[in-house]
């Protein structure tokens, strides 16, 4: 087994790799100018760089030489079958001797190193030892006369110790006290804790009833801006046609940002169902396409999809899927600027798809990127325009992706776009 040494301190072994590849360096020089064509005769000046790298180094850093000179070796000396594989059997015999006995031998020297150091301690040791023992016995000396003072002192410190064992009880006395106030402490933390859920499920169920009460007028807007449209109250103009036109955009928003809060509050309440099947990938982005086409061609976008075939079918519940995709792209059709582009891939492993959409904004700092999964805050990842939305839809998809035994992250870099990815257990 191998003398274990105490750990070097990290600037010691930075100098020990320093002073190892410095004697790998003027090895290799010196192979440049001086060596043949010969495996043989290129590897002397590398043997004295293993040998003093192990001797003053160790192990690591004559290995690290062994291993920098055979592929120098093999880099500049060898006639070579692709990167590194040598055409000659010779030569990648003598490569591999080289490796073989040069680790052999730095280990040797490493551990007669090893063994040398540790011995000089232990001289050491054994010389602090005598020194010590030699001024233990002073020490017992002295302290044979302090013991008989002691002994005195003892009787003295009888009484003092009587007088502490009274404020010992009274002591003990406060720590009860302090313990049960504690405890009162505690349970008043647990009421707290107990009302805070009790307020946070009121909350839940107060955004829960507002959405389904607000979206009963809102539909009611969205049935007589229709009617209004068809001219069963008499014919419409251009004008008002516009402005019906602006009513039934602002309703659809109001309605997307009520989906949300309640898509949401159902999240936190846990009251959502997954119902979790086999699913195509492909089916799944081919029935989104129609949804955000008029939108890609509204900003002159360019939509690709790669990767996306047969076999990427993932275990998951099928509306939840197109809600997380559908959130995703719409986020990076609003964030690309007109004629960018917009990229969906499947990538298909051992036992998760992860499906990658890409856009071309402008992208989003590292330090800010988590930020966009907490509820109700949006970056402005747009030049010179505010961000629409409650700040719920990315929350919502990756609380959903979760709920479903996946995860949905992000990658970004500002000037180079971002990318969502989608990852969900493989289905069969």
């Amino acid at each position: 087994m191998t003398p274990s040494l105490p750990t070097a301190p990290l600037r010691l072994t930075a100098a020990r790799y320093g002073v190892a590849l410095a004697l790998w360096g003027v090895a290799l020089v010196l192979t440049v100018l001086i060596a043949g064509d010969i495996v043989k005769v290129v590897f002397i000046f590398f043997w004295p760089a293993v040998l003093i790298g192990a001797w003053y180094g160790g192990r690591g850093p004559a290995l690290l030489v062994t291993v920098l000179s055979a592929l120098a070796v093999d880099y500049w000396f060898v006639e070579r079958i692709g990167f590194a594989i040598p055409r000659s059997i010779s030569d990648a015999v003598a490569l591999g001797f080289f490796v073989v006995l040069a680790s052999t031998l730095s280990e040797v020297v490493d551990r007669f190193r090893r063994t040398q150091v540790l011995l000089q301690q232990a001289e050491r040791e054994a010389r602090l030892h005598v020194e010590q023992l030699e001024e233990q016995a002073v020490e017992l000396e002295a302290k044979t006369d302090e013991l008989q003072d002691q002994a005195m002192e003892l009787e003295a410190h009888s009484e003092e110790l009587r007088v502490t064992g009274e404020e010992l009880a009274q002591s003990n006395q406060a720590l009860e006290e302090a313990r049960a106030e504690a405890e009162r402490l505690l349970r008043a933390e647990q009421q707290a804790r107990a009302a805070a859920e009790q307020a946070n499920q009121a909350k839940t169920d107060f955004l829960a009833t507002m959405s389904h009460e607000l979206r009963t007028p809102l539909n009611a807007i969205a049935g007589y801006a229709e009617l209004l449209e068809m001219g069963l109250h008499g014919p419409v103009t251009a004008q008002q046609r516009e402005a019906i036109g602006r009513i039934q955009r602002s309703q659809r928003h109001l309605l997307g940002l009520i989906d949300d809060v309640l898509n949401f509050a159902k999240l936190e309440a846990g009251h959502v169902e997954y119902t979790l099947a086999d699913v195509p990938v492909r089916d799944a982005v081919g029935a989104l396409e129609p949804l955000v086409a008029p939108h890609i061609r509204a900003k002159s976008l360019r939509f690709d999809r790669g990767g996306c075939n047969d076999g990427c079918v993932v275990r998951a519940d099928h509306d939840k899927l197109q809600q997380i995709l559908l959130n995703l792209l719409s986020n990076a059709i609003k964030f690309t600027p007109l004629g960018g582009s917009v990229t969906i891939f499947c990538r298909a492993r051992e036992d998760v798809v992860s499906i990658d959409v890409r856009d071309t904004g402008v992208g989003i700092a590292a330090d800010r990127l988590e930020q966009v999964f907490a509820p109700f805050v949006q970056l402005d990842r747009r030049l010179n325009a505010p961000t629409e939305g409650t700040g719920l839809g990315l929350a919502i998809s990756r609380d959903l992706a979760r709920g479903m035994g996946g995860e949905l992250t992000a990658e970004s870099e500002p000037g180079c776009g971002t990318t969502f990815t989608l990852s969900l257990p493989r289905g069969g």
